[in-house]
């Protein structure tokens, strides 16, 4: 494989390979890394429509509503009118904010392991690479 078909190759075997790690050690809060990328969002952000959070995390607005589906059910938001009426924005609620505290410290021990072994300055030329790696995806999304 080249050496640009390894790189991305190797991304996306990591993300899945994160994705299937926190939902293990999500899964005594019957959540899901879909779910808790949701509620990180909405934490940060406060309420959403489930079309700004589509936009937001650059997924299908069908993924987004079957997480807020799934969250709904379990109490971790609910969702309120927003200002047009046919609009409804996704908001946590006290259980979710508990459950966050906690899923937080979880995904931050999660980050402090797999990162354990860079060294701060290799932490900040990783940032920068994903970062240019980002611009150019989105780039490359908005000009086909």
């Amino acid at each position: 494989m080249e050496l640009n078909g390894q790189i991305m190759h190797h991304l996306f075997q990591l993300s899945r390979i994160i994705a299937q790690s926190l939902n293990s050690r999500f899964s005594s809060y019957n959540l899901h890394f879909s779910e808790w990328g949701l509620l990180l969002i909405l934490m940060e952000k406060g309420s959403m429509t489930q079309s700004e959070l589509a936009n937001y995390l650059c997924i299908e607005p069908s993924a987004v509503s079957r997480s807020l589906a799934g969250l709904e059910k379990k109490g971790y938001v609910k969702r309120m009118a927003g200002t047009d009426r046919r609009e409804k924005r996704a908001v946590l609620t006290d259980v979710a904010i508990k459950c966050f505290q906690e899923c937080d410290r979880i995904a931050s021990q999660h980050r402090q392991s797999l990162l354990a072994s860079y060294s701060p300055e290799q932490k900040l030329a990783l940032a920068g690479m994903l970062t240019t790696l980002l611009q150019a995806a989105q780039s490359e999304k908005n000009n086909p």
